[in-house]
């Protein structure tokens, strides 16, 4: 684990595999489950 998200959180999303996001936190790069985001650019 490299990081937290918490609700209300923004985060940039630069890839999606299956249920997965690579997401930028903290000037480092890493994997969200979908399932525990709300994805409001529809990628």
């Amino acid at each position: 684990m490299i990081g937290q998200l918490f609700n209300g959180d923004h985060t940039e999303i630069f890839d999606r595999r299956g249920n997965w996001y690579k997401v930028g936190i903290g000037g480092a790069t890493g994997w969200a489950n979908a399932r525990c985001m709300r994805n409001d650019c529809g990628y």
